[in-house]
């Protein structure tokens, strides 16, 4: 069984040809489908779609998406969920 996503939370992928990818959630879909963003491959004007049985949870965040609604740039959103990343992967 798949936790509950939210919007902010900051996941992992576990499927697919991104697998590892850590990609923050900034919507769904009508079909439950999150919304992925990375800010390096999937930017902010192109999410990716992805099944969120395929996703693992590992943070939330809601200060990235505080600073989604100022205009962060996708260099911006690509460092702050690459510290997150160093954060739980540097135990």
């Amino acid at each position: 069984m798949f936790e509950s996503l939210s919007i902010g939370d900051v996941v992992i992928s576990l499927q697919g040809h991104d697998r590892s990818v850590v990609y923050i959630v900034v919507d769904f879909d009508k079909k439950g489908y999150a919304k992925l963003i990375d800010g390096k491959y999937k930017k902010i004007g192109c999410p990716k779609l992805k099944n969120p049985k395929h996703l693992k949870k590992i943070s939330h965040c809601d200060i990235i998406i505080q600073n989604l609604n100022r205009n962060i740039t996708n260099a911006e959103l690509y460092k702050m969920l690459k510290n997150i990343s160093r954060g739980v992967f540097n135990v």
